[in-house]
This record gives C-alpha cells, structure tokens and sequence, in this order.
C-alpha cells in the first residue's frame, strides 16, 4: 500500500526531513494521507500530512506523494514512520496503517 523511496525503511533521517513515496490511491483522502514519526516507545515525536499533486481516483493506482517531517531530538535513536489512512467510520476494520523502521539523528 505504501513504498517509501526516501528514506529507504531502516535509513536515516534529520530534520528537516523530506519524505517522499509512492501509495495505492484509495490510502489517501481528500489528496492526503497521515504521516507519524514516533520513537522505539512509540511517542510522538513530529506529524504531517503527505499531499499529492495527482488526481486520485478511489480504487486507483499508485500516487506519488511527499511530507515533509521537522523534529528535535538530542541524541540518535530508533523510530518509525507510521502512515494512516483516515477512518472517519471509526470502525476497527477500517482502520489501516503501514509503518517503517528509520534511524534519527540530530
């Protein structure tokens, strides 16, 4: 549902950060889909909303998208980028996430 191209699952990652991938069309609403940066505790530690520039089409093909992510932090450490689709049913069944092992460093 979601491939990443920068950074590569694993990379590193400093802030500012410009991520950029590629997702199946029906992950996003409205052109955008929710992008969470937590640490190995899962705190949060930055969100944005990844936006593209296609037209998406329900149901369609992969959609190019890029967010940009600004964090602080003091020391290296291990996170992960958590994309959401929105689930304004708040039906559990519908609800659908796609994460991704990064490095970040100061």
């Amino acid at each position: 549902m979601i491939e990443l191209i920068s950074p590569q699952p694993g990379g590193v990652m400093r802030s500012p950060y410009l991520i950029i991938g590629r997702a199946k069309g029906d992950f996003f609403v409205n052109g955008y889909l929710s992008v969470v940066l937590v640490d190995a505790q899962g705190k949060v530690i930055a969100g944005s909303l990844a936006q593209t520039r296609e037209d998406v089409e329900e149901g369609g093909g992969w959609v190019d998208f890029q967010a940009e992510l600004n964090f602080s932090i003091l020391e290296p450490i291990a996170g992960e980028l958590l994309f959401r689709k929105d689930n304004p049913s708040g039906l559990p069944e519908q609800k659908i996430q796609v994460s991704y092992p990064v490095r970040l460093e100061p």
